[in-house]
């Protein structure tokens, strides 16, 4: 270990869009400021999560739409390569790393490499380098959870999946939500046998329970195979070096698949357990580092921030919601408090699903005088015209104020129009003055109006 300590006004541990907010805010304030990671500089959304995962949706999304439109104009399905579609991926995420240590360079951050660990609550060790700071602020994420079956070590997780050289030709998802149905849809529409070992009753299970069907269905129609209410219980390698997962159904029965690949989406963790928490001073659960609605820890001079703490969804939107915040307060006096009300959350499933609000079962909860407006509009224009898989909606109003409480949408489009909703719903928009717009034409929003109207059925 150096003997010199550095010593800094702030000091920001991981380097994540939320990280990165904060120091270089710090550093245009004009205060000393040092960051570390002990992964490449940039964070898991733009190097190993929702970019380049986008990247490659919409190939996947091009590719079904071309699909769909075999014999309707186009001829056979068109030739694909991955090796060419990673290439264009790490076009992007190539540029990221070294883009941000230069950004930081610049600006006079101090960019240290290695896992950060309290020794105190004010100082910290990084790579054998001694760190004090006035104020900490943790953004480090999450980790893929752990697996305690036998062979759970033979998982790829979502970060090598990413970087596949090959697209395997069969491949295995444990676990369902966000990451495991992305992967499973994308893959299945480039042209992998996808099975999915769910150990929920849907795929996933943050979404409404009707939507879910309708896209599981929908999933099994394209031949991807779906193995619900079902947990991994051991993989082994087979002797031609494939992989075979063992998993047993809710009813004790078990069953094996085997595949070339297999891949671990059962779940992440706050990836928190190296920074000897205890050490600082700060108190933290399962779920995460504990702040207030200020994003203080309980050292009142460190904060957290992102998918390492209690607060809110684990989404990139939120983190950065929650950097502005710490900013605004620590450099700027300002007095904000985090308000994680009507987030929109959505999965880039194909077709994609989303929703914002109230659910269908907290409405069958409610004494509330509410209206649920449900139908499956899969031969609507707006679907058919692309000869679309399947598209739905829900809609919950409040009955006596005409106002949209919650909103839950599948198909074409859902991942933009739900931020529409989200729009109406916060500014108390009334179903009257949706349905008397002029929406542009033929769009997916323009059906707001009507998604808006009164009950129907499908």
């Amino acid at each position: 270990m150096s003997k010199a300590t550095k010593i800094y006004d702030y000091f920001i541990i991981g380097t994540g869009p939320a990280g990165q907010t904060v120091a270089s805010a710090a550093a245009e304030a004009g205060k000393s400021v040092g960051i570390a990671d002990y992964q490449p500089y940039g964070g898991t959304c733009p190097l190993r999560g929702c970019d380049p995962k986008k990247v490659l949706h919409a190939a996947a999304k091009a590719m079904n739409a071309t699909n769909r439109l075999v014999g309707k104009g186009f001829g056979a399905r068109p030739p694909f390569d991955w090796s060419e579609l990673q290439a264009w991926k790490r076009s992007f995420t190539e540029k990221i790393t070294p883009g941000t240590l230069k950004k930081f360079e610049k600006q006079g951050v101090d960019s240290l490499f290695g896992k950060a660990t309290f020794t105190a609550p004010h100082e910290l060790v990084v790579a054998g380098t001694r760190v004090r700071a006035e104020h900490i602020i943790i953004a480090t994420g999450e980790k893929p959870a752990p697996l305690d079956f036998p062979g759970s070590d033979l998982l790829l997780t979502s970060d090598e999946f990413l970087d596949l050289d090959e697209l395997p030709e069969s491949m295995i998802i444990v676990g369902g939500g966000y990451i495991g149905a992305e992967f499973a849809h994308l893959a299945t529409v480039l042209g992998a046998r996808v099975t999915v070992i769910v150990s929920e009753a849907s795929p996933l299970a943050k979404f409404d329970r009707d939507l879910n069907t309708l896209l599981a269905g929908a999933a099994r129609d394209r031949g991807m195979t779906l193995h619900l209410s079902s947990r991994a219980i051991g993989v082994e390698r087979t002797p031609d070096g494939r992989l075979s997962v063992r998993a047993e159904k809710e009813d004790g029965s078990s069953f094996t698949v085997t595949a070339d690949r297999a891949f671990h989406c059962a779940g992440r963790i706050p990836n928190i357990e190296d920074l000897n928490l205890e050490a600082a001073g700060i108190d933290y659960g399962k779920k995460g580092i504990v702040v207030n609605n200020q994003l203080c820890t309980g050292v009142r001079a460190h904060y957290a921030v992102g998918d390492c703490s209690t607060g809110g969804l684990a989404l990139t939107p939120v983190a950065n919601q929650e950097a502005k915040i710490v900013v605004d307060n620590l450099l700027h006096g300002k007095n904000r408090r985090i308000d994680y009300d009507l987030i929109p959350t959505l999965a880039f499933t194909i077709p994609p699903i989303a929703a914002v609000g109230m659910t269908a079962e907290e409405a069958d909860k409610s004494d509330e005088n509410l209206r649920i407006n449900y139908k499956i509009t899969t031969d609507s224009f707006s679907t058919k015209h692309q000869n679309g898989i399947v598209s739905a909606h829900k809609i919950i109003i409040d009955a006596d104020t005409e106002t949209v409480l919650g909103a839950h949408l599948l198909g074409p489009g859902a991942d933009e129009v739900i931020n529409l909703f989200t729009l109406a719903i916060r500014q108390k928009v009334t179903t009257e003055t949706l349905r008397q717009m002029i929406w542009g034409y033929p769009t997916k929003g323009g059906n707001i109006g009507s998604m808006v109207g009164y009950a129907q059925t499908g």
